[in-house]
């Protein structure tokens, strides 16, 4: 059975998609509506409940995205590029470090929790993506190994 290569162009399509979907989950909630859902749960659940959100919207999303809209089988491209777009957000992240509030340790860890959050929801929404665009002729390639070459 033929393997089949990683697309690199639906890698980086998805990593911009999934950015851009991050950049715009956050906007739409901003505050007030930000500080209205942290403080609606007590502790950690508030921030961990709109990090969630976000995530979802902006990893999930976006993976079911590229797994709907590129062509033939393609789990592993969205994977990837939430990789890339959780490490984009993860350096912009870095410029919080003051080592009071936020050190090196504690960004490193978010980093970590964000990459591994967002590759998981982005190969469930590949996965979805995938569902939904059904059978196609790309696929039916794909699936087949090339027929045995012909003997002289």
């Amino acid at each position: 059975m033929s393997k089949k290569t990683i697309s690199y162009k639906w890698v980086l399509i998805g990593a911009e998609v999934i950015f851009f979907l991050n950049l715009l989950m956050q906007a739409l909630l901003a505050n007030p509506v930000k500080s209205q859902l942290i403080n609606a749960f007590p502790g950690a659940a508030g921030p961990l409940i709109f990090v969630g959100i976000i995530a979802f919207g902006a990893f999930f999303i976006g993976g079911a995205l590229i797994g709907l809209g590129s062509p033939g089988e393609t789990i592993k491209e969205p994977a990837i590029a939430a990789a890339i777009a959780a490490g984009r957000f993860a350096l912009l992240g870095f410029q919080a470090v003051d080592g009071k509030n936020i050190t090196v340790l504690d960004w490193l860890i978010g980093a970590l929790i964000t990459t591994s959050v967002g590759f998981v929801m982005a190969l469930g929404g590949a996965w979805v993506g995938e569902k939904l665009q059904g059978d196609t002729e790309e696929k039916h390639r794909e699936s087949h190994e090339p027929p045995p070459p012909a003997e002289t």
